[in-house]
């Protein structure tokens, strides 16, 4: 999400499924419900007043590289057995890092359970 419109767009979705009305938010976040309308409708808000939406709509930001935002995007678009998919993946991968024996065994095997995970 590069633009204050997306911004706002994904914080109106989260208020949505988890408080409801926006102006709900203002007991949450202390804010008077035209500064909180201002930031789902992309306007340029302070960091901090994004930080404390975030914050009440128990929402994380991070600063992903672009060349990984693919892999960010099949995370948070995953369905639940995808997840949990992925999470015996990366657990597979970490206990490579500790014992290399325990590595899947080929490439072949990575890119097959790769195609299982995009055929999903």
């Amino acid at each position: 999400m590069r633009f204050p419109e997306q911004v706002g767009q994904e914080v109106a979705k989260y208020r949505k499924a988890k408080v409801g009305p926006q102006n709900a938010m203002q007991a949450l976040t202390g804010m008077k419900t035209q500064q909180y309308n201002r930031l789902e409708n992309g306007a340029d808000v302070r960091l901090s007043t994004l930080f404390r939406v975030t914050d009440a709509l128990a929402l994380e930001m991070a600063l992903v590289p672009r060349e990984r935002m693919l892999l960010v995007d099949m995370i948070l678009n995953a369905s639940e057995a995808q997840l949990e998919t992925y999470k015996q993946f990366m657990l597979q991968q970490l206990q490579y890092e500790e014992d290399p024996s325990k590595a899947l065994s080929s490439a072949t095997e990575v890119n097959a359970l790769m195609q299982e995970l995009s055929d999903e």
